[in-house]
């Protein structure tokens, strides 16, 4: 990860950013967190995590997915310039997400259905 990174990203991205939290940690977005519907107390164990990090002259962007089924999975690109990187994180992250959050998922969350959790217990 890169110091050479500026501390807070770029403007003109769909979602919140945080900025570094340290120097050499790279910029983070809660995506599932931020496009769960209000309606939808909580998402647990739905996960989906953006991050963009500046190595070797070039903006990596991964996506770290934990999906319903809990089988983890990273979706991985690189650009040259910050606000792309971000958008294209944003582009992957947001198709997960609608992918995991089909019509009739929203319905059975919003009326209080919690996935099962194979002996791991939540939050």
């Amino acid at each position: 990860m890169s110091a050479e990174q500026d501390y807070f990203p770029p403007q003109g991205s769909r979602w919140k950013w945080g900025p570094k939290t340290l120097n050499y940690s790279p910029w983070a977005c809660d995506l599932a967190e931020q496009m769960r519907p209000p309606a939808i107390r909580w998402i647990w164990p739905l996960s989906i995590i953006l991050r963009v990090d500046l190595i070797k002259g070039q903006y990596h962007w991964r996506v770290d997915v934990r999906p319903w089924s809990g089988e983890d999975f990273t979706l991985r690109g690189s650009t040259e310039a910050p606000l792309d990187a971000l958008l294209d994180a944003e582009t992957a992250g947001e198709r997960i997400f609608n992918e995991q959050m089909p019509e009739w998922t929203r319905m059975a969350l919003s009326a209080g259905w919690r996935p099962p959790t194979r002996g791991v217990i939540h939050p």
